[in-house]
């Protein structure tokens, strides 16, 4: 397991889904931290319906909203860029 900054543990399984897709990354954590996604749109100051197109891959967010939810996650966000 990894520790994230605040302390809290998580499993490797949500680090591989971190790096897999940020819609599923979102949504396993967000229930593996037995929130709902009204829940998680309050803590990250949006909205359930976008929390849910997110989860989707409907829309793309915005780097300012997936720092917001990945602090409400409590989880650590990682941007990185590949040559092609």
């Amino acid at each position: 397991m990894a520790v994230s900054p605040g302390g809290s543990r998580r499993s490797e399984t949500d680090a591989a889904a971190f790096t897999a897709s940020p819609q599923l990354a979102i949504q396993a954590r967000r229930t593996a931290l037995g929130l709902s996604q009204t829940d998680l749109a309050q803590l990250a100051r949006t909205t359930q319906a976008q929390v849910s197109r997110i989860e989707r891959g409907a829309i793309t967010p915005t780097l300012p909203v997936l720092e917001r939810l990945a602090r409400a996650l409590d989880a650590d966000l990682e941007v990185t860029l590949k040559a092609l």
